[in-house]
């Protein structure tokens, strides 16, 4: 276990700032994001963010294997948010669990994008 430096979390509170301020002004909802919760999206993934990146302090994993984890995650949200969104749509918003997969999939998107872009600026290696 390793203590959060003051690199970290400086670039933690400012990755927080820019990730909900970039949803506060729409750039959720210009990528997909429905515009009824697409600020809500932000702010809740960044608070889920935090937590996850508090958390994987205790993880016993190399810098770089932890890196490549947090990519692949970051991917593996999109492709729930995609697959979520088109079968929302096609369905004309009658399945539920395909909305609750686009919605999710955001939240959990802006979660682990604040998880890599944390670890990647926080320079322990």
């Amino acid at each position: 276990m390793h203590y959060i430096s003051k690199r970290e979390l400086a670039a933690g509170l400012g990755v927080a700032v820019i990730l909900v301020g970039l949803a506060k002004y729409g750039l959720s909802e210009q990528l997909g994001a429905h515009p009824f919760w697409s600020f809500k999206v932000g702010y809740i993934g960044v608070g889920i963010g935090i937590v996850l990146y508090l958390l994987q302090a205790f993880w016993r994993l190399r810098w770089g294997i932890k890196a490549a984890l947090f990519v692949l995650l970051v991917w593996v949200a999109a492709a729930i948010t995609v697959v979520g969104k088109s079968r929302f749509a096609a369905s004309y918003a009658e399945d539920f669990i395909a909305g609750r997969m686009w919605f999710m999939g955001w939240i959990g998107g802006f979660a682990l994008a604040y998880v890599l872009i944390v670890h990647l600026l926080g320079g322990r290696r």
